[in-house]
């Protein structure tokens, strides 16, 4: 359509003509990312409200190498809701792809630590939960509790072993265990979740986070 006060380039002396200019007129643009989903292909992840879409925890092999290790000598002395904020609700809550239900309280145990275990259910069924652990196990004795199927992996530069959902386990989920220090008999993070990859996104977070606390 031509708009007012346009210069007419084209004048309709021939219908032949004047078809072939608005036959050359470009189609507007379409700005990129304003397709929807349907168009593109793609299926968007749900996002709960108040959490950061795109922000989310990063890779565990992405996360930057942690020289020396991590001093565990201060886990003792941790708040439980210093430890279970290492990873945020919103954060568990995109990886778990739904709203959790339940928050971690920092359930303390004997002999093993502060317990963070965000849920989307009511109860800690399979593929419904993260769970982050600092135990006095160490991660030696931690690999012996990976199961058939385990992978040495990395996180920030700390060895890790992983293993996914093991029919015969008592968890059903996905196990990883992180060697914190240089030490493989000093405490260690323990990590449950739906897959491996959640895992590993769960510890791209925690272990940076971990590092930085005083």
């Amino acid at each position: 359509m031509i708009r007012r006060h346009t210069p007419v380039i084209c004048l309709a002396v021939v219908a032949i003509v004047a078809t072939a200019c608005s036959a050359g007129s470009p189609a507007p643009a379409t700005p990129a990312g304003t397709g929807t989903a349907a168009a593109s292909g793609e299926t968007p992840l749900p996002v709960p409200a108040g959490s950061p879409p795109a922000a989310m925890t990063p890779s565990a092999s992405g996360s930057p190498p942690i020289a020396g290790g991590i001093d565990t000598s201060k886990l003792p002395t941790l708040e439980p809701g210093v430890v279970c904020s290492l990873l945020t609700v919103d954060e568990a809550a995109v990886v778990l792809g739904k709203a959790l239900a339940k928050t971690p309280d920092g359930l303390l145990f004997a002999g093993l630590g502060t317990n963070c275990i965000y849920q989307t259910a009511d109860s800690r069924e399979p593929a419904t939960y993260i769970k982050v652990e600092f135990n006095t196990f160490g991660f030696d004795a931690q690999k012996g509790l990976i199961g058939s199927g385990a992978q040495a992996l990395t996180v920030a530069g700390l060895p890790a072993v992983a293993a996914e959902v093991d029919p015969s386990a008592t968890t059903g989920e996905a196990r990883m265990t992180v060697q914190l220090s240089s030490t493989p008999t000093d405490p260690a993070l323990w990590i449950e979740a739906p897959t491996v990859a959640a895992a590993q996104q769960v510890a791209g977070a925690v272990v940076p986070r971990l590092a930085s606390v005083d």
